[in-house]
């Protein structure tokens, strides 16, 4: 394979390498979609020299689906999803024989938002916390949900049953979800017994209007049970626990750990994934346990971190390497709020991870500008 010198018209500061470079003895030093972040960067490696493949260069990924127009954000198509969101819960309440359709539907545009920008709706899973609980809380599940689905290798209309089941496992209960997210009583024994009988409830009422798909419902009414046996309405174990209750089951306990009570602060996405690897292979299946861990990786998009020349920065992308992602820095080593947040690849040294950290409340947070859509 011919190597032909990379030009600087070809590259720009801030944007992705759309090919493998390497030096002129063809060692490869960045790989294709690298961000070259700064401009003593692009000009430190210009000098050291530039070569790719003489063949034409690879397309980025496409990302659009039918969902997504041009002028849309992630953040805007996972708003638009939530305000449906609400009215679809009414529609089931009510017994709208219409609502199986506009259940799959959604879900549909859930595949459609990941597939836009993927990293983006993780994001929203870490930092999007403004809608009700009962809200947000699915969307997150059906997010986390597609991931560990995809990575499973499950096709687009497998996975759709998991999502719809995901969507719609706690809606005989959203008004007592709402109620314990204020309450720091114990559980009455009343609400004990809402709590384990909602998988029963939730199948009953996605029965009543006319759900008949045994993959979803068999997920809605399993996807609290443990496989150690320790779970609820059956108690039911192992291979008994359908493969879409599984995921499902990871999923809503990650969203769950993230969310904040009255009771209790959020955990951070580190603390989360570390209670998995721990408890991997009791309550919750070992190898599912481990690929989500491997999926969300080290720094998952959403966590805030500081780097090491001080910057305070957001993850945006999952890095090829876990330890490596891609964030965007809106806060300078001197703590002022950046007027444009700088895309920073943590593989560099000078831009590396050197601690997960809160968010700065002073600093608003504009997202759609943090994931380069603004």
């Amino acid at each position: 394979m011919a190597i032909i010198k990379v030009s600087t018209s070809e590259v720009q500061v801030g944007q992705e390498l759309p090919w493998t470079v390497c030096d002129a003895n063809g060692k490869v030093l960045l790989k294709v979609g690298t961000v070259i972040n700064s401009q003593r960067q692009l000009e430190a490696l210009m000098e050291r020299g530039l070569y790719r493949s003489d063949k034409p260069k690879k397309a980025l990924p496409e990302k659009k689906k039918q969902y997504v127009d041009d002028n849309s954000s992630p953040f805007d198509l996972f708003n638009d999803i939530a305000f449906r969101l609400k009215h679809l819960f009414e529609g089931i309440a009510r017994k709208d024989m219409e609502a199986p359709k506009r259940v799959i539907r959604l879900c549909k545009d859930i595949q459609a938002l990941c597939a836009f920008d993927v990293d983006a709706a993780l994001g929203a899973v870490h930092v999007v916390h403004g809608q009700p609980y009962t809200i947000y809380h699915p969307l997150h599940i059906a997010v986390v949900c597609e991931v560990i689905g995809q990575a499973m290798k499950y096709t687009d209309d497998e996975r759709i049953h998991f999502l719809a089941a995901a969507i719609t496992g706690n809606v005989a209960m959203n008004e007592l979800q709402e109620l314990l997210q204020q309450q720091t009583s114990p559980l009455t024994e009343e609400q004990r017994t809402e709590i384990n009988l909602h998988p029963k409830h939730s199948y009953e009422m996605l029965q009543a209007v006319g759900v008949t798909d045994k993959i979803w419902l068999n997920a809605v009414l399993q996807h609290h049970e443990m496989i150690d046996g320790s779970g609820y309405p059956d108690g039911i174990s192992n291979d008994e626990v359908s493969v879409g209750a599984k995921i499902i089951s990871v999923a809503d306990k990650y969203s769950a750990l993230l969310s904040p009570r009255a009771y209790r602060e959020p955990l951070t996405a580190q603390e989360a994934l570390r209670q998995f690897f721990v408890e991997k292979g009791k309550q919750y299946d070992e190898k599912l346990s481990m690929l989500f861990i491997k999926e969300l990786g080290i720094f998952p998009p959403g966590v805030f971190v500081k780097l090491i020349n001080g910057e305070t920065a957001i993850v945006i992308k999952r890095g090829e390497n876990t330890l490596f992602p891609i964030v965007c820095s809106y806060i300078d080593a001197e703590g002022t709020g950046y007027g444009t947040p700088m895309k920073r690849d943590t593989s560099i040294k000078e831009f590396s991870v050197n601690a997960v950290v809160d968010p700065d409340r002073r600093i608003p947070l504009n997202l759609r500008m943090l994931w380069g859509y603004a």
